[in-house]
């Protein structure tokens, strides 16, 4: 292999070529990066030859010089830089990929490797690979131990939603009409392709006027029977069952009950299970278990609310094997604790296999969560001191005894030679890499199953090496798994991001995880939220937020907001106040300044009104960039400072709008911020201060309510004051203002309408002087109302058919609104925001359009808005009338739409 390189002060590059028989192949990139390779094959070997020496004379013609290449070098493929197989459908995907693989070059000097004496023993003979010294868990033949059943009715009645009927007694007697309707939505409509004749609808109406509950059963044994003899007589014959549970639960229980349990099962299609299980509880049990069996996904929200020893294997595997199903497991065995014990200690302690590893790991998770005396009290009732002897070190031993039961094999595209290795944080060995051993031990680790949360050892390697080392071994881990075709049963390659991942790796994912979805890959997307919720610094959170916000895939943006607000449940916080902590400082000072230093020069970052970022000089003049550096300048120091300023002006462009943006939502929707919460996240912030500074503010004295809570929404805006730069307050003459010390105080933006003219004209001179652009319209803001006929009216629709193109309505999302659920066909006729704490606002269109073929849909045609509480099919079915809705939200809609109908800039 002969190998030549080219450098100059821009270019650093290397070429290698390879003959071998009547194949060429070549090898190019960045020197100290693997590079990408080809290979091609010729006619014969002389047309190979003369290729080689052809396509040498072109590289050193262009100025590339021939380096020395140790003999016997062989050219390694260089996964992590090439291009995934699959085909991108875009040019900036295309772009986005071939970026993160520029970003894959190990450092250019390959650093030694470490000694394996120097290394934990964990890492060089783990504990799979030895005998075991300690005592082994002897196994049992154990039966489940009895437990009654239990059932939460009060969960079941708020998954069926509101107005619904807690008893069967509480609904309204049924006349013939009802009845006819009831059977024709159970599937019992005289429909000739069902196998259903009239005669089987007549009757099973009689009999439920009768209340003869054995003919109506009947009915059901003669569709089945004759659906089967249709089947054997013709092998095509199609047949579809379906049941409205909800419709099935206004039926008697000596009628509903008895059909549930023995033929819903077999129907093709279920709707509302809830409801009967909300009517009749454990009655229904065994039909809800047998759907449950067959469809765990659609069923398992309703039989979550049940507490059975038959129920706990399944939600054990569910919890340990089924990563879609993993929380409702979890959430399962923690709120029935004791029927989880009493059913999964023998399969736990019994021969080893799925059952016994997935039964461990969920009395494990009940250990760690409290509940050890009640599983030992569970085991005392076997009455074998052995058992409770085996369940004790089973629950309690050693975590790095926690691996399965079968190890698992690395796959083929494991080529972790090629890749950046890990490098040894602190100690003699400092900066030196892992061997290879270690390396493929550490993939081992990262294939096992991860839902009671990583193996335990993957924390040792962790503590052992640097963070950026990790972060760059995971980022070629899933370059590789990506060049291999993303199999899916490696995804513990993708995941392994959210572990050793950093502030970069949650960088680059990002516009992989945009333009995803338009590359069929919905699913790894949503895995890439997981992974940026699960490296949690300050940046991925930062950019998880962003796609809740902004992204052009509604599933997308839709899962990015559940994974928020799970974020914010488990802190105890709402979104909103999840949000303010997602501001991150980027390391800027008390001041929100930054001294990035050259050595013998510095200089200053400040941001301006829309948070972007620019540099003053020592002497305090402002640069449009930072500048590039001097002979004099410091090599190191200069080189750091101008890749922390391109970080920099990276992070605050994502971050910058989302800030903006909720700061004026939090004004149209009257949300406030106590005392503390207010200088916290707004004044004293790094990076928010500089817009908390250019806004006017008010505080809002409110009430607590019965139970003591003091709301963050409305009240009436008083005494109104600006942030000035040293954080101090300042009213509309810039006279120093002091805050009440009030509890009860709230602190926020008041919208135009609740200033008075006197704040308006003093901070309009003071901002005027002080030369401070705001970062959207306050003080300036267009006020609208509604006309006469309007007031009277419950729905807005003075833009009626009017036409704009979809892609200008899809701009609405920008301002807080989102696109309605996609009904039949993909096709979605609705935009919808929220207003307030309680209502929505819902923006009809004539037209509508279908999700992923925008660009074909015909201009929209704008119907009206309504306002009020919308239901959980995005309906309002009570509109509040437009003059009952406060005056500023109506200001707020109509500005919105009167820039979206005469195309301004939103």
């Amino acid at each position: 292999m002969r190998r030549f390189e080219f450098k100059d002060l821009k270019s650093d590059k290397f070429w290698e070529i390879e003959r071998t028989g009547r194949t060429v192949t070549t090898r190019w990139g960045r020197i100290g990066t693997n590079g990408q390779s080809k290979s091609k094959d010729f006619s014969d070997e002389a047309a190979a030859e003369a290729s080689v020496q052809k396509q040498i004379d072109e590289k050193t013609s262009k100025g590339y010089e021939e380096a020395t290449v140790s003999a016997g070098s062989v050219m390694p493929p260089a996964p992590i830089a090439a291009r995934p197989a699959k085909s991108l459908p875009s040019q900036q995907a295309e772009a986005v990929v071939e970026a993160i693989a520029d970003d894959t070059a190990p450092p250019v000097e390959t650093p030694a490797v470490t000694t394996d004496g120097s290394l934990p023993e964990m890492l060089l003979n783990p504990p799979w690979t030895q005998k075991k010294v300690t005592k082994k868990i002897e196994t049992f033949k154990l039966d489940p131990l009895p437990l009654e059943p239990v059932v939460d009715m009060a969960s079941l009645a708020e998954l069926c939603g509101p107005g619904f009927k807690p008893g069967a007694a509480d609904q309204p007697a049924l006349n013939p009409a009802d009845i006819e309707g009831i059977l024709y939505r159970i599937g019992l409509e005289p429909d000739k392709y069902r196998c259903i004749s009239k005669e089987l609808n007549l009757k099973a109406l009689q009999a439920v006027k009768k209340g003869d509950a054995e003919s109506f059963l009947s009915v059901f044994d003669e569709i089945f029977a004759a659906v089967e003899a249709r089947k054997k007589a013709d092998d095509r014959y199609w047949f579809t069952c379906y049941t409205n549970c909800q419709y099935l639960s206004r039926l008697p229980e000596a009628f509903c009950v008895p059909v549930f349990n023995k033929f819903v099962p077999k129907f093709d299609y279920v709707y509302h299970q809830e409801h009967m299980a909300a009517k009749f509880g454990l009655a229904i049990l065994p039909g809800l278990m047998e759907l449950f069996k067959r469809v765990p996904s659609e069923h398992i929200d309703a039989v979550s609310c049940f507490g059975t020893i038959e129920l706990a294997p399944v939600m054990a595997r569910a919890f340990f094997k089924l990563k879609s199903l993993r929380e409702q497991g979890r959430q399962w065995l923690l709120g029935y604790p004791r029927h989880a014990a009493s059913a999964l200690i023998a399969p736990a302690l019994g021969p080893k296999g799925e059952a016994a590893d997935c039964a461990a790991a969920a009395l494990r998770l009940l250990n760690r969560k409290g509940h050890h005396d009640l599983i030992m009290e569970t085991a005392a009732l076997y009455q074998n001191p052995q058992i409770m002897e085996a369940l004790e070190h089973l629950i309690s031993g050693s975590e790095l005894d926690l691996y399965p039961s079968r190890i698992p094999s690395l796959p083929s595209w494991w080529q972790a030679e090629q890749w950046r290795a890990p490098l040894i944080a602190n100690g003699p060995d400092k900066g030196r890499a892992l061997p290879l051993n270690a390396l493929n031990n550490i993939g081992v680790m990262l294939s096992f199953p991860n839902a009671e949360g990583w193996y335990a050892g993957l924390e040792v390697v962790k503590s052992l090496c640097t963070k950026l080392s990790l972060a760059n071994f995971a980022w070629d881990i899933f370059m590789a798994w990506q060049n291999a075709g993303t199999p899916s049963k490696d995804k513990w390659a993708f995941l392994s991001l959210g572990f050793f991942g950093d502030d970069e790796t949650a960088r680059r994912l990002t516009p992989c995880i945009r333009e995803w979805p338009g590359m069929s890959a919905h699913a790894r997307a949503v895995t890439g939220l997981e992974v940026l919720a699960a490296i949690g610094t300050d940046v991925a959170l930062m950019q998880l937020n962003g796609i809740a916000q902004k992204v052009k895939f509604k599933g997308l943006q839709d899962k990015a907001r559940e994974m928020i607000q799970r974020i914010a449940d488990d802190m105890g916080l709402s979104t909103e106040q999840l949000e303010d902590r997602l501001a991150p400082d980027f390391g800027l000072d008390e001041q929100g300044a930054m001294i990035l230093d050259y050595g013998p020069r510095q200089f200053t970052i400040g941001f301006d009104e829309a948070l972007k970022p620019y540099v003053r000089e020592q002497g305090g003049k402002r640069l449009n960039n930072l500048p590039r550096p001097a002979k004099t300048d410091d090599p190191d120091l200069s080189a750091a400072a101008s890749e922390l300023f391109k970080n920099l002006k990276k992070d605050v462009r994502t971050v910058a709008a989302q800030q903006i943006m909720r700061l004026e939502m939090a004004m149209c929707r009257r949300r406030h911020w106590n005392r503390e919460h207010f200088e916290t996240f707004l004044v004293r912030h790094p990076l928010i201060r500089h817009l908390t500074q250019r806004l006017v503010w008010a505080f809002y004295p409110m009430e607590p309510d019965a139970k003591g809570h003091v709301s963050n929404f409305g009240g009436q805006a008083e005494n109104f004051f600006r942030v000035s730069e040293d954080g101090s307050f300042t009213d509309a003459e810039d006279n120093p203002f002091e805050l009440p010390d009030n509890s009860n105080l709230r602190l926020g933006i008041p919208h135009i309408m609740e200033m008075t003219p006197e704040a308006l004209e003093g901070f309009g001179q003071l901002f005027a002087d002080y030369e401070l652009i705001q970062p959207f319209v306050q003080l300036g803001r267009e006020v609208y109302s509604l006309n006469e006929d309007e007031k009277d009216s419950k729905k807005l629709s003075r833009w009626r058919d009017i036409e704009l193109s979809t892609g200008r309505v899809f701009g609405l999302r920008h301002r807080g609104w989102r696109m309605g659920t996609p009904q039949d066909g993909g096709w979605v006729g609705w935009m919808h925001k929220s207003v307030d704490e309680e209502n929505h606002v819902r923006l009809h269109m004539a037209e509508g359009f279908s999700v992923g073929y925008t660009e074909m849909t015909e201009p929209q045609k704008i119907e009206f808005l309504e306002i009020g509480r919308m239901n959980q099919w995005e309906d309002i079915k009570e509109p509040l009338p437009l003059s009952a809705v406060d005056p500023m939200v109506i200001s707020e809609l109509i500005r919105e739409m009167e820039m979206l109908t005469k195309k301004a800039d939103f």
